[in-house]
């Protein structure tokens, strides 16, 4: 009877030891369990997390522009978005226009600004500080906005939920945005057309292929993006990793001195972990950086999408490294067993361009607030080293037009042209469908994609009939594509 207790002591013992090894204790860190950083809401600009995915600038005529200088488009932000809400929170008229109106204005000196945020306007009016919101605006999503240079009191818009356009005069406040147009028109710009002017779509297809397609494309681009080095925020093989993960450990830990556990996940993660769980920080291999809290049962408050969002955005800002422009483009409320749960997705840029998520169904940043408690927040961004020359990009004096890259990738596009619009043709002809697909172009951006571990390469994300294309600006090539 000793001898079998003595084994299972031994055996018990073993496997204390094998656990026990996969644990150690990281010197350093610091915690303190009682600390509550979300108790104090952070004072956030919003502007600076919720502003306009494209910036159109119509110069008259024929003749268009896209911004991408990051200075240039906070000028123009910060110009017009008080203007923009005092018009739709105090209007004197308001009424629905078409699709033809709308064009025509934009046709004209204007500035069209696009939204990545399909977000109410009466949950915009709560993160601005708007407290009356008129009845009939309290549904509208605003994905775009059309200011015209001579209509000083006029706001055109585009609803995202109805795709129904509007026209609202404000009461008395009015924009000057003639000075605006003019000091970027004296910059050296590129500049585009209409998809509709650029391939002469009202004479070469139907009426019902939308040949008022007021999507710009560049008309000549012959600017080089460049390729970039790019690095991890958190390297576990660096020899740095120590110091590049104790400024997010003191952030999510707090300050006291104690002893952190860390894991070693059969993945390459590396999880750092406080008491039974209350608190986590991973790390993986590639790179990406996570937080979990358990939430507290016993609070249960609610709060405001403002409120939440700057519980969101003041741990997000203490949380490594913030890469200088970050932007909301979704967010989504639900209850879970009586608790509202509010999700908060943002992009990234480098330079001035966003970056292309690996993941074409998640974003690179994440933070979601239960009740008033930030319980998650994940971060998968790169930082920039500086630019890289890439033997795909050499003897390049220009890089490839939007035209080129679906030309050079045709059969693929067609086929998933018709197979997205339920068309069954045998022939596939191509002469059939050239101004077809290009009607069917409903954005444009250039963006940066990963290309490997430590390089991002500038692409066209192309929307044709609600399916991304990501062209390589240099090659042409399409690396992905997906709806």
């Amino acid at each position: 009877m000793k001898e079998r207790i003595k084994s299972i002591a031994l055996i018990s013992l073993i496997f204390m030891s094998i656990i026990l090894s996969r644990w150690v204790l990281y010197d350093g860190l610091k915690t303190n369990a009682s600390k509550n950083s979300e108790s104090a809401l952070q004072t956030v600009d919003i502007n600076a997390y919720i502003n306009p995915q494209s910036y159109f600038i119509s110069f008259g005529g024929m003749s268009y522009t896209k911004v991408y200088d990051q200075t240039v488009r906070n000028q123009i932000w910060e110009n017009v978005q008080p203007y923009i809400f005092s018009a739709l929170s105090n209007y004197e008229t308001f009424e629905s226009i078409d699709e033809k109106t709308y064009v025509e204005a934009f046709s004209t000196k204007s500035i069209l600004l696009k939204m990545p945020l399909e977000l109410r306007f009466s949950d915009l009016a709560v993160l601005y500080g708007i407290e009356d919101v008129p009845k009939e605006m309290e549904e509208i999503i605003p994905i775009e906005y059309l200011i015209v240079s001579d209509q000083t009191r006029e706001l055109y818009l585009r609803d995202g939920r109805s795709n129904q356009y509007y026209k609202v005069k404000s009461k008395t406040y009015t924009h000057d945005i003639p000075a605006l147009i003019e000091s970027i028109k004296s910059r050296e710009y590129i500049e585009y057309r209409k998809v509709s002017d650029r391939f002469s779509l009202e004479s070469t297809v139907s009426e019902n292929e939308n040949y008022m397609n007021y999507t710009l494309i560049p008309y000549q681009y012959d600017y080089l993006v460049p390729n970039l080095q790019v690095q991890t925020e958190v390297n576990l093989d660096s020899a740095q990793f120590d110091d590049q993960i104790r400024t997010i450990a003191k952030a999510v830990f707090g300050n006291r001195f104690d002893f952190i556990k860390r894991l070693e996940d059969i993945n390459g993660s590396v999880i750092f972990m406080y008491g039974y769980g209350d608190k986590a920080l991973t790390v993986t291999p590639e790179g990406v950086v996570s937080y979990n809290q358990k939430y507290s049962v016993n609070e249960k408050t609610r709060i405001s999408v403002a409120k939440a969002l700057s519980l969101a955005c003041g741990n997000l800002e203490q949380f490594g490294i913030l890469p200088s422009g970050v932007n909301l483009i979704k967010y989504r409320s639900e209850l879970e067993s009586g608790i509202v749960v509010q999700t908060f997705s943002f992009n990234y840029k480098l330079g001035n361009y966003e970056v292309v998520p690996q993941n074409s169904l998640d974003a690179d940043i994440k933070v979601v607030v239960k009740g008033d408690q930030v319980i998650y927040i994940t971060k998968n961004v790169k930082s920039y080293i500086g630019d890289a020359i890439l033997e795909r990009a050499l003897d390049y004096d220009k890089m490839y037009d939007i035209d080129e890259c679906i030309t050079s990738n045709f059969l693929e596009v067609s086929i998933y042209y018709l197979q997205d619009n339920n068309i069954y043709d045998a022939s596939m002809n191509s002469i059939q469908y050239y101004f077809s697909i290009r009607s069917a172009i409903s954005s444009i951006e250039m963006n940066y994609y990963q290309l490997d571990e430590t390089h991002m390469v500038p692409v066209w994300a192309v929307n044709i009939s609600g399916r991304t294309y990501i062209f390589d600006a240099y090659t042409g090539n399409i690396m992905t594509s997906y709806r």
